[in-house]
């Protein structure tokens, strides 16, 4: 048994190792073993609240499992019967000596043993393919490791589901008014008055913000900052405090999304029908980390023509590798910083008629 001050020796030695890694930029050496270990209870705490429970899967399941449990227990009680030494299949010139042997019976708790081996060697195939999967995925990209040395897969799975609420709301909008909402309202002298966010508001549980808006006034009017400084969840990536810029502001509630210039123009309104390039291929708001502006601003609106994480004009993600965008249909796709500009071009506009390629 080790003593309490050779315990606090080592733990000191291993403070120490940590800290001087840490200094030499090689923190990723001790995250690395963190996050396998450890990920999964963060994955779980980020992603549990927008999961949805099929029960149709779950009752599939249960009837599959009840079967496999039946099924062994048959098999188990058949081969205790042909086995049992006081059965006339097993007599033979000693069967007089074994008549007073114990009876072999197959017990349930058995098929239970057999049942949550199978199952537990089950899911430990899947953890090791896992894991194996997380291996190689650190050791052929290490650049996510040491650029962002944040738990992104959570962070993404939230900010993918706020672009889908976005989405919906967009189309109910849609629905109830026959056309698009505008990129930014204007009032008859051309002055910028309120933000498509705030109209998508009744459409993401809102309505009760909303009503407390004085829309016949603009948006940064005294009598509608008390409003504009409500932070809406669906508009901000899941950690706020991960980007100062989200604190250093006039006290508006920041937005961590934009809207695109081209299919939701500033003072006018498209409808559904007038993309012709096709839902599915047009980009109708992406993910903005940089240059922020307030939810109810009228001009928050980028080009995603600029670059994925190339212009302060155009989309810009904390995730490594590109951007997530919300794409007409109401579809969330990752695209790369690398794609080709013809092709993003082609996804910025509503009708273009340019050809969408891979991304």
């Amino acid at each position: 048994m080790r003593s309490t001050a050779e315990l606090g020796c080592l733990s000191v030695m291993l403070l120490c190792l940590a800290l001087g890694l840490a200094f030499m930029g090689a923190f990723f050496l001790i995250e690395a073993p963190l996050f396998l270990l450890f990920g999964w209870v963060w994955f779980l705490k980020n992603s549990v609240s927008h999961m949805q429970i099929d029960w149709s899967s779950v009752a599939l399941a249960a009837v599959a499992l009840s079967a496999l449990v039946i099924g062994i227990n048959r098999i188990g009680n058949r081969w205790a019967g042909q086995n049992n030494p006081n059965t006339a299949e097993s007599s033979d010139s000693r069967s007089d000596e074994r008549l007073d042997g114990p009876v072999r019976r197959w017990k349930f708790q058995w098929t239970a043993c057999v049942v949550s081996t199978m199952l537990l060697m089950f899911t430990a195939g899947i953890s090791v393919v896992g894991v194996t999967h997380q291996l190689v995925w650190m050791g052929a990209s290490p650049d996510k490791i040491i650029r962002r040395s944040q738990f992104e897969a959570p962070e993404r799975t939230y900010s993918k589901n706020n672009l889908k609420q976005i989405g919906l709301a967009i189309h109910n909008y849609s629905d109830t008014n026959t056309s698009l909402p505008s990129g930014g309202s204007i009032d008859q002298n051309g002055r910028p008055m309120h933000s498509v966010m705030t109209a998508l508001l009744p459409f993401i549980e809102q309505t009760a913000l909303y009503n407390s808006i004085s829309l016949d006034v603009p948006w940064d009017a005294s009598v509608n900052r008390a409003a504009f400084e409500s932070r809406i969840q669906a508009f901000e990536f899941a950690k706020r405090s991960s980007n100062p810029e989200m604190e250093q502001h006039t006290g508006y509630a920041l937005s961590n999304y934009a809207g695109n210039v081209h299919v939701l123009p500033f003072g006018r309104s498209l409808t559904m029908e007038s993309i012709s390039d096709g839902m599915s291929n047009t980009i109708m708001f992406g993910e903005v980390v940089q240059g922020l502006r307030p939810w109810a601003d009228p001009l928050n609106l980028r080009d995603p023509s600029k670059g994925i994480n190339k212009h302060p004009a155009g989309y810009n993600s904390p995730f490594t590798g590109g951007a997530q965008v919300l794409l007409g249909d109401g579809s969330v796709r990752f695209i790369s910083n690398d794609v080709a500009p013809e092709t993003l071009k082609a996804l910025s506009t509503p009708n273009g008629g340019d050809v969408v390629g891979a991304f």
